[in-house]
């Protein structure tokens, strides 16, 4: 039998309990069973339908960033069911937000809802001007006006910015009333507080041990540098930045093809303005 979890969660107490009631995420051997059974038989994408069997790509171990199929991975399906639920309740037409644009996913997002705005986040003002044909929002002082978007989406892309304090702040800014941030990014699941990795302290950058860097999708190269690592404390920040709530969501589908990889779920933040 496959678990089908949806839970949502604002504490780390809340999801300890939670989580001792089903130990299987944590099993090897459950996440390869159903890995292997999606592979087999297909699954429901949560907004195109029927995936058969031969468009799954089982190849990948990580299945976090696996299972692919139609430009999504298990991650991006998480996000796409908070999505989906939001505008089923608030409207086909609600626009869009996506902090991201170079990706089969962002082509994919903007081919199935009307009204979405896309963009990279572009630090290096090299990268900038290579790239011009593609806007450059910076995350931390985002060029929207306010309240223009409906839902906000952000895809590992948060622990890119310097105050994940100020990324939340914006995220509120430029959400209607009611309005959605949904966030997937690096979670510290067993801890109660984000682990700062480099901040910027008075103008200068500080590392606090080796700086950590990511493969930049656009160039190709490890030049991301990742600055923090949410705990369970993004929830009290999402709400002091001024969402009227904020919870972490745990998601595991066998239906939809859902499935983290050293634990069996995808951790999301769902934050409403």
């Amino acid at each position: 039998m496959y678990l089908e979890i949806h839970e949502a969660f604002s504490s780390l107490p809340e999801w300890n309990a939670w989580a001792e009631t089903v130990p299987e995420i944590r099993t090897p051997d459950y996440l390869e069973d159903v890995a292997r059974n999606i592979c087999a038989t297909g699954f429901v994408d949560p907004c195109a339908g029927l995936v058969p069997a031969d468009e799954v790509d089982g190849g990948s171990r990580n299945y976090r960033e696996g299972l692919v199929a139609r430009a999504c991975t298990s991650r991006y399906r998480a996000l796409l069911t908070l999505l989906r639920d939001h505008v089923l309740a608030n409207g086909w037409c609600s626009p869009i937000y996506l902090a991201e644009h170079a990706t089969d996913f962002g082509d994919m997002l903007a081919s199935r809802f009307p009204f979405v705005v896309t963009s990279e986040y572009m630090p290096n003002p090299v990268v900038r001007m290579r790239m011009a044909h593609i806007r450059h929002e910076d995350p931390l002082r985002l060029t929207f006006p306010d309240r223009c978007f409906d839902a906000y989406l952000s895809s590992d892309a948060i622990v890119y910015a310097a105050s994940m304090e100020t990324v939340l702040r914006e995220a509120r800014r430029v959400l209607r009333r009611g309005g959605l941030f949904a966030a997937t990014f690096p979670f510290r699941y067993g801890e109660p507080d984000t682990e700062v990795l480099s901040e910027i302290v008075k103008g200068e950058l500080v590392h606090h041990g080796a700086p950590a860097f990511h493969e930049d999708p656009l160039t190709r190269t490890r030049s991301r540098l990742l600055y923090y690592v949410p705990g369970w404390d993004i929830v009290d920040a999402a709400r002091e930045a001024g969402f009227a709530s904020a919870e972490i969501v745990a998601q595991s589908s066998r239906t939809h093809a859902i499935l983290g990889s050293e634990i069996a779920v995808v951790f999301a933040l769902r934050a409403i303005a």
